[in-house]
């Protein structure tokens, strides 16, 4: 009966062994994440910062250099305040709803415990924290508004001149990127399903496709990448004899800031700042208000 009694205690130790440690530590993701941030933030945080501190790791891998992320977290809360300004909102009315309708997506600390782990939460969250604080309220702004600031995460060696988006994108200038060239997955093959001809039309200066023909139909580059779930449109064609092959440099549609170029110039030691003076023109950095 004694012996009993015994491996009955060890097996609901056991059972509640894992509430123990999270009673003892703290491991909750929330209510250690939000006391951290309430506690050691400079100024008492909004609500745009938490959400900042949602998107940022959805956004760029948090294993890139802290300036990096730094860039990144002015970028996100730019285009928040572009998004709010365009739908006539105020912070306090961001919900995951409206972040769905923006296709902004992002991730709840207990998403985040899940996907990086409790052995690596408490390092990779206090890196996006520090990225988060050391750049609080601070966002772009052109000619004394708000503006859309897109990025991706590869470019294919150069990215492309804001003038093929209209206009309104005359802060995105052509910069070059040559460290692109070194990141995983810059080549891709792709066998391409369809039987219809192919004649690419035309590209930009960045060598991407602006406009190509599928069998009749005549479309945008991006269009033709989205239809066919490519990596980019900065594409070639080869025809072969089982198929149609296609060969992609870089990820994403080439405009903005390059993430990977981003890491590589917080590697030489630029600063967040001027990493984004680096890919976008003529801007002004300022607090939110």
């Amino acid at each position: 009966m004694e012996k009993l009694k015994t491996i009955g205690s060890i097996f609901l130790i056991l059972l509640l062994f894992p509430y123990v440690c999270v009673m003892l530590t703290g491991r909750s993701p929330e209510e250690k994440g939000y006391k951290i941030l309430a506690a050691d933030a400079k100024e008492e945080p909004g609500v745009l910062e938490q959400w900042v501190m949602e998107i940022l790791p959805a956004q760029m891998p948090v294993t890139y250099e802290l300036e990096a992320l730094k860039a990144q977290a002015v970028l996100i809360r730019s285009n928040l305040a572009f998004c709010l300004q365009e739908e006539g909102m105020e912070p306090e009315e961001l919900s995951p709803e409206a972040l769905d309708r923006w296709e902004i997506l992002h991730y709840s600390l207990t998403e985040l415990m899940e996907i990086w782990g409790e052995t690596l939460f408490d390092e990779y969250y206090e890196k996006i924290f520090q990225a988060v604080q050391e750049t609080q309220g601070m966002v772009l702004t052109y000619e004394g508004r708000y503006v859309d600031l897109p990025y991706h995460a590869v470019s294919a060696g150069k990215t492309r001149d804001g003038e093929l988006l209209g206009e309104g994108y005359s802060y995105l200038k052509a910069v070059e990127c040559p460290g692109d060239l070194e990141a995983e997955n810059f080549l891709q093959l792709v066998r391409l399903e369809t039987g219809e001809e192919l004649e690419i039309l035309s590209r930009d200066e960045a060598e991407y496709v602006t406009e190509i023909r599928q069998g009749e139909t005549i479309m945008a580059g991006e269009e033709f990448r989205q239809a066919h779930n490519l990596a980019s449109s900065c594409f070639t064609l080869q025809e072969q004899e089982n198929g149609r092959i296609m060969t992609t440099k870089g990820l994403g549609h080439g405009f903005g800031l390059s993430m990977y170029q981003a890491r590589l110039q917080a590697c030489q030691g630029k600063t967040f700042l001027e990493i984004l003076e680096y890919f976008y023109t003529g801007m002004e950095c300022i607090s939110f208000s």
